[in-house]
C-alpha cells in the first residue's frame, strides 16, 4: 500500500458497507482489498453498480474476469 504524507486512514460507512478509507490531499481514497492499493474513490478507478461503488478496483475486477475466461 502506498503511504501518503499526512494521510489519515479511517473506517467509514459508505453506501451501505464499511470500507477502508484514507482522507488525503486528493480527497477520499478507498483501499482495494484485492491488490491492497489506495485509489481515488471515483468512476475512473471503481465501478459504479446499482447498489453503489464496488469494493474492488476496476483493474482487479478485470483480472478476475480474464482469469475466469481463460479457465472456462
Amino acid at each position: 500500500m502506498r503511504e501518503e504524507a499526512g494521510a489519515r486512514a479511517t473506517w467509514r460507512r459508505v453506501m451501505g458497507g464499511f470500507r477502508r478509507m484514507a482522507l488525503t490531499e486528493l480527497g477520499d481514497e478507498q483501499l482495494c482489498p484485492s491488490c491492497g492499493q489506495l485509489w481515488p474513490m471515483d468512476r475512473e478507478f471503481f465501478a459504479v453498480t446499482r447498489s453503489g461503488i464496488s469494493y474492488e478496483c476496476k483493474a482487479c475486477i478485470e483480472e478476475r474476469r480474464a482469469a475466469h475466461r481463460t479457465d472456462s
